[in-house]
């Protein structure tokens, strides 16, 4: 005799299919800047290191201060060629935004697996790295506090120029996050950066006229230096620390166009290169990360 068994096929919720859901963006780069603050206050000897060592940086432009002198460079005051230095040196403090820390934020999460994570779930994968980069930049600006009140101070910024002097800063850091993010996703593409990440620090410090002015440069490594962001930025920061009584590469309105367009162009090629990634690893697999 042949019997029938009925059976009763569970049949789920739709909504119950998907493992994980997805997040929004806000939420993966607050979390995100949460995990590396939690990390800073793991490593306190870092932080009190660093800022002494930019103390140390502002004492030693002090003493320089006194013994160097440029060309048709103002007045040639102690007071200032020292804010030369400050207002330059200033921008440097993000100098890991762009650089060092989205690569070794790459190298620690290829260890952890965390990348591996971050790519096998529906979270926004341009928010993880942004807010990477933005945890660091907060971080940066605990060291760019006491050099911009020292700039302040020493040149007696007015209000109205102070006011440009927090913008020029906040552009800043909006390019150099953008283009710390590009960084970050090379080191996925393409692993071993880190000498490209090198010779671009060089050329951030030493050829955006950080140290010297770009007028003294020749006429070459004049226009060279204009394909850095920092060459720009530190140019803003001058001209408002000295109360406008600097004179720019070129007229303010188009150092200001550059900043903003500058960000805009490593904004795309951030996006680009994300997708660039995102379609490699679903070719290759996760194993390429």
């Amino acid at each position: 005799m042949v019997t029938t068994i009925e059976t009763n096929t569970f049949k789920p919720i739709i909504s119950d299919l998907s493992l994980s859901k997805s997040i929004s963006s806000f939420k993966v780069m607050t979390s995100t800047i949460k995990k590396e603050l939690v990390m800073l206050k793991r490593y306190k000897a870092n932080l009190i290191g660093q800022l002494v060592r930019t103390l140390i940086f502002i004492l030693a432009f002090w003493l320089f201060a006194s013994a160097l002198e440029f060309n048709d460079f103002l007045d040639n005051s102690k007071k200032t060629v020292f804010l030369f230095y400050l207002a330059g040196f200033s921008i440097l403090m993000y100098d890991s935004v762009a650089l060092w820390s989205p690569y070794r934020m790459i190298q620690t999460d290829l260890m952890n697996g965390t990348l591996e994570a971050i790519y096998a779930n529906p979270s926004p994968r341009y928010a993880y790295f942004m807010g990477s980069v933005i945890a660091q930049a907060i971080i940066s600006t605990f060291f760019f506090i006491p050099i911009f009140v020292t700039v302040i101070y020493i040149g007696g910024v007015t209000m109205v120029n102070l006011g440009m002097l927090i913008v020029a800063a906040l552009i800043t850091v909006a390019s150099l996050s953008f283009f710390g993010v590009i960084i970050a996703l090379s080191a996925i593409m393409w692993k071993q950066v880190n000498s490209i990440i090198n010779l671009l620090g060089t050329l951030f410090t030493f050829v955006s006229g950080m140290f010297m002015p770009i007028s003294s440069f020749p006429l070459a490594l004049r226009y060279f230096s204009y394909l850095f962001p920092y060459t720009w930025a530190i140019d803003l920061m001058r001209y408002y620390s000295f109360n406008t009584n600097w004179d720019p590469i070129y007229p303010i309105w188009i150092v200001w166009s550059v900043m903003v367009l500058t960000s805009l162009f490593y904004f795309l090629v951030s996006l680009k290169l994300l997708k660039k990634v995102e379609n490699y690893a679903k070719k290759q697999g996760l194993h390429i990360l």
